[in-house]
């Protein structure tokens, strides 16, 4: 039995469980959190609080804009810019910037699954569930995207496909034991440690 509350396997997902664990009581468990409005999530991974003091979004943003006066359509500052406005909660000003990134590369996973929790944000829940299906037609496995979207087919009172992205998550969600796994390997062979960056390249 869980009773407390638990952060997901990046720490930036909060879900709530009561009862037994079970891949029915996922979906029912996201409807209930969806309903009571305790979902609360970064989107790629950035924390949503707004007014945390160690986030500096005026400055950033001056930098973006630099950036982009430059190079107007260079996607990196825009993804960027957009997860900045996120942040601020200037959500239909992300919207519309990062729309803009994945028009230029509609391949990119983090470009659907921002915009996705933007308009989670705005409470636009088709179009949510149009990019969280964009992120799995890029990754059937990823589990952000399965989250989400258990929440958004509840709400949209798609009992059926909710249960579906809920039973994807709970049989995708990394083990929570993985880190240290990875660290007692990275220990023994320390060339390998870049590959616990999210990016980095390979020499060919």
């Amino acid at each position: 039995m869980r009773t407390a509350g638990k952060i997901d396997f990046r720490g930036h997902l909060r879900i709530v469980w009561s009862g037994k664990r079970d891949r029915s009581g996922v979906w029912r468990n996201r409807k209930i959190a969806a309903q009571n409005g305790n979902c609360r999530s970064g989107g790629t991974g950035f924390r949503s609080e707004i007014g945390n003091p160690v986030e500096k979004f005026e400055p950033a943003l001056a930098l973006l804009d630099k950036a982009l006066a430059l190079h107007p359509k260079y996607a990196r500052a825009l993804f960027y810019k957009g997860v900045v406005l996120r942040l601020q909660n200037r959500i239909a000003e992300a919207a519309a910037v990062l729309r803009e990134v994945v028009r230029q590369y509609p391949a990119a996973r983090q470009g659907h699954q921002e915009l996705g929790y933007v308009f989670y944000l705005k409470k636009d829940y088709q179009s949510a569930r149009d990019e969280f299906e964009a992120v799995k037609a890029i990754n059937p496995d990823d589990v952000t995207a399965c989250y989400y979207l258990s929440i958004v087919y509840a709400l949209l009172q798609n009992e059926r496909e909710a249960q579906v992205n809920a039973q994807l998550y709970a049989s995708h969600r990394d083990d929570p034991n993985y880190f240290a796994l990875n660290l007692e390997y990275v220990q023994q062979n320390p060339n390998d440690a870049h590959e616990l960056a999210p990016y980095h390249v390979h020499d060919k």
